[in-house]
């Protein structure tokens, strides 16, 4: 089949042994291991010629295939003869006519004879080419055997260190009285958490630590003891055993690793979560907010009653930056809604930076700036916080004297494809992991203390839908998701506005929270030059 597919694919001017040779080489070096073997293929060359020569009707073409055949059967005069005999118009050796005209007056490609120096270079470079192969695998094969036999050992090495590991730590336990205690311990907790899968004598002596206060604990970015709720703890203890080779701990919703987490973990820590974000908001806001949106009215009844919007208390910053923030953003939804068919947040056809400038980056410029004075730029930015200098969507500066940037967005356009929510994930988590470090080592070159509970925030807008999260560190780097809510779309869900309003102001408070903690942080009394100089030695410079 290969054969004959060459003479059906292959123009007739092309026809020739060497031709023929190079097209079939993967089949040569795979059939073939010596050029003594090499009279098989001609005469496979020969015997499809004659066969083609049986069934065609065109006679150039008959003529064609009696020269390549004639050439191969007989010896034949070097090459350089025999075109110096065609450019004189000379007949060709085998053929008892001059060429026909149909070939346009073309001359057949010379065909080698396996005397020549060409057909002799390739039949040594396939054999050299089988050998190399041969020789490969052998390699393979004894790489193969070496590996499986390391294996067998590397078990064998294994188990071993694991008997002699066991004993060791069952020693550790101390009396026979202690052990016993411990076991009982360690069994009432198996029962009371079913899920758990650590080796039992791990499990007592953990417990022995506990009580001689040798616990593991969990460190800063600065190599110092770091005090952390239980579940976080638990969290990163876990993830420091199970993906030591990760440095971020996600911890969104939608993150595999979270998912992985027990009930009972993942319970605790949106316990702990809610307590930090949803008290975050104040009841008279809360209500604000729901009085405000709960109005049914028209286009312009809507916009007239933004323009009339006053605080309805001027002493609480919460609430009049509230009202600045609805005035700012809220009428470019208004008209959006009124466009009816046409409004661009239901048309699936909507680029992905209109949709943004318009919509998203609007709302989050507002509110960083009227509750955490941070000021915000959109765009396709670049910065050197970056990796690669990638550039963001969005950024986020403090006004004050530090300039620090604690703020990196991305977005996309309402009908990005799924791949993108988790590309622009793991694109905010690197970048935000790059400013933590960019802020450590900036304070530390100026002698001076970091904020309590450092922080720095992101914002992804997949499709019609805002998450914001914060990165810190516990052990190793942690993202948190704050909240998520939806774009309303028309104006039949003006009443989703409050969701929206709310979870962005509770990124922003938490945001102005760590802006406050950088002021205080320039107050407060330097630290001594060994405290810095010997984070060197801890390997914490090279880390970050």
């Amino acid at each position: 089949e290969k054969i004959s597919s060459y003479f059906q694919d292959t123009p007739s001017l092309l026809w020739s042994y060497d031709h023929f040779l190079e097209v079939m080489r993967p089949l040569i070096i795979k059939e073939i291991c010596s050029a003594e073997l090499s009279s098989i293929w001609r005469k496979r060359w020969l015997k499809m010629l004659k066969a083609l020569k049986e069934k065609e009707d065109d006679e150039a073409l008959c003529k064609l295939l009696t020269l390549l055949s004639n050439q191969l059967r007989r010896g034949v005069v070097p090459l350089l003869l025999q075109e110096s005999r065609l450019r004189r118009g000379a007949v060709p050796l085998g053929v008892a006519e001059p060429w026909d005209d149909s070939y346009g007056g073309a001359v057949p490609p010379w065909i080698p004879s396996k005397q020549t120096v060409s057909t002799t270079k390739f039949w040594k470079k396939v054999t050299q080419e089988k050998n190399q192969l041969n020789a490969e695998e052998k390699l393979r094969h004894r790489r193969s055997v070496f590996k499986v036999n390391s294996q067998v050992d590397a078990l064998d090495v294994l188990e071993a260190a694991r008997t002699q590991q066991t004993v060791l730590l069952t020693s550790e336990l101390g009396t026979v009285q202690e052990q016993e205690q411990n076991t009982s311990e360690v069994i009432q907790a198996n029962e009371n958490d079913p899920g758990t899968s650590e080796p039992s004598v791990l499990l007592l002596l953990r417990e022995k630590r506990k009580r001689d206060g040798d616990e593991e604990v969990l460190m800063d970015i600065l190599g110092n003891d770091l005090e952390c709720s239980d579940p976080m703890s638990i969290i990163c203890l876990e993830h420091i055993r199970n993906h030591p080779n990760v440095d971020v701990v996600d911890l969104r919703m939608k993150s595999k690793f979270f998912k992985q987490l027990s009930i009972e973990t993942a319970e605790d820590y949106h316990h702990d979560m809610e307590a930090e974000t949803d008290t975050l908001i104040p009841d008279n806001v809360h209500n604000f907010l729901v009085n405000f949106f709960s109005q049914e009215l028209s286009e312009v009844e809507w916009l007239n009653k933004i323009d009339d919007l006053q605080c309805p208390n001027n002493d609480d910053k919460l609430l009049v930056a509230m009202t600045r923030i609805i005035r700012r953003t809220l009428p470019q939804f208004v008209k959006a809604f009124s466009l009816g068919a046409f409004n661009p947040l239901l048309d699936i056809t909507t680029i992905e930076r209109p949709h943004l400038n318009a919509y998203v980056h609007p709302c989050l410029e507002a509110t960083l700036w009227n509750v955490a004075r941070i000021n915000y730029e959109f765009g396709e930015i670049p910065s050197r916080n970056h990796v690669k200098r990638e550039c963001a969507d969005g950024v986020g500066y403090i006004t004050g004297a530090d300039k620090f940037q604690l703020v990196y967005v991305e977005g996309s356009k309402p009908m990005a494809r799924e791949d993108k929510e988790v590309a622009d994930a793991e694109k905010i988590s690197k970048n935000l992991k790059k400013i933590f470090s960019k802020i450590v080592i900036e304070t530390i070159k100026n002698r001076r203390r970091l904020p309590e509970d450092l922080a720095v925030f992101g914002g992804q807008s997949f499709r019609l839908r805002i998450h914001l999260f914060y990165l810190n560190y516990c052990g190793k780097y942690c993202l948190h998701e704050v909240d998520n809510s939806n774009l309303p779309r028309d104006f039949s869900e003006m009443a989703d506005f409050v969701c929206f309003y709310e979870s962005i102001i509770k990124w922003a408070l938490l945001i102005d929270k760590m802006v406050i903690g950088f002021k205080n942080a320039r107050y407060e009394k330097r630290p001594s030059r060994l405290s810095y100089a010997s984070l060197k030695d801890q390997h914490v410079i090279p880390h970050l």
